[in-house]
Order: structure tokens, then C-alpha cells, then sequence
């Protein structure tokens, strides 16, 4: 808690507690996996269904964070889950993670193009009436549950851009 207070020293008052990194567990072990919505493939429509459209007027918008990987990964417990993927955040899963599927994010084009046809994303969300815990706000807890995910996942994806010369 100490490091990720630290790290993401928020301008406005905050305290991460120990409350809150339950709370992204919690919103990890219960994240929904569908497959990547790869334009004019039959992924698309299932993940619209639930997490809406890319327009901000979409019925269905939905906040906090999604993992990006291939679905033909193997999943060990002596790697903790870390593999090639790339986490984000975003107030508006739908639009952010078709952005990424349309190739239209050049800081990930090339992680997408190599995942073919065999990606999904793993969303985890933060419904709108969750109630988050004294000393985070909604949008500093999205950026804790963020770093959470980064350390629990080691994405490569995101090291890689880290790494890279003018990304980021």
C-alpha cells in the first residue's frame, strides 16, 4: 500500500487502504472475458450487447479497466498470470477497447495485429453505484485498480511501450 500510495501520489487528498486494493481483487476474480470485437467479425455484437457502443450517447456505458491478451494463452500459478497482454483504463470500456480492436491506437496496433483472430479482453468494471471506500475518489480508485492490475499481471505489452522512445 505504501508503494502504491507513493506512486500515485493523486494531487487531490487520497489514501489507499487496504479496503480498496480488496476491492480490485474482488473486481479481478469477478472481471468478464469476452472476445476481442475485431471489426466485421461475430465478436462484435456480444460485446456491444454488454458494454455498449463507442458513441458517449451509447445506452450502456461502462467504467474501469480491461486486459487485452490471447485467448490461447496457458495460465500458470508460477508466472502469476503474467503473459503477454496490455492493460488500460478508460470511463468508457465500450469505445476504448474498439478503439484498440480497430487497430486505431498506435501504441498498440502491433500487439493487436499479432493476436489474429485469438484475443479477448477481460473487462473489470466499476459499476457507476459502487460505493468506494473513504479516501479514493471513482476516478482515483479506476487509476488504483490500473496499477493493481499492472502489478498482479506484469502486462509486457505495457513494459515494451514503457521502453519505447516517444510512446507514451
Amino acid at each position: 500500500m505504501d508503494f502504491l500510495n507513493q506512486v500515485l501520489s493523486f494531487q487531490e487528498p487520497s489514501k489507499i487502504t487496504e479496503n480498496h486494493l480488496l476491492l480490485c481483487s474482488n473486481i479481478f476474480e469477478n472481471r468478464i472475458v469476452l472476445p476481442l470485437p475485431l471489426p466485421h467479425t461475430e465478436n462484435v455484437l456480444p460485446f456491444t450487447k454488454f458494454a455498449g457502443t463507442e458513441h458517449y450517447d451509447s445506452n450502456i456505458i461502462l467504467a474501469g479497466c480491461y486486459i487485452i491478451r490471447s485467448s490461447n494463452l496457458v495460465y500458470s500459478a508460477a508466472t502469476e498470470l503474467r503473459n503477454e497482454c496490455y492493460i488500460g483504463q478508460s470511463t468508457h470500456l465500450g469505445h476504448r477497447v474498439k478503439t484498440h480492436a480497430k487497430k486505431g491506437d498506435f501504441t498498440t496496433r502491433l500487439f493487436i495485429e499479432s493476436l489474429k483472430n485469438q484475443g479477448i479482453v477481460e473487462l473489470c468494471i466499476v459499476p457507476e453505484d459502487m460505493i468506494i471506500p473513504n479516501g479514493l475518489s471513482r476516478k482515483q480508485f479506476i487509476t488504483l485498480l490500473e496499477q493493481y492490475l499492472i502489478v498482479r499481471l506484469g502486462p509486457a505489452v505495457n513494459k515494451k511501450l514503457l521502453a519505447t522512445p516517444g510512446i507514451m
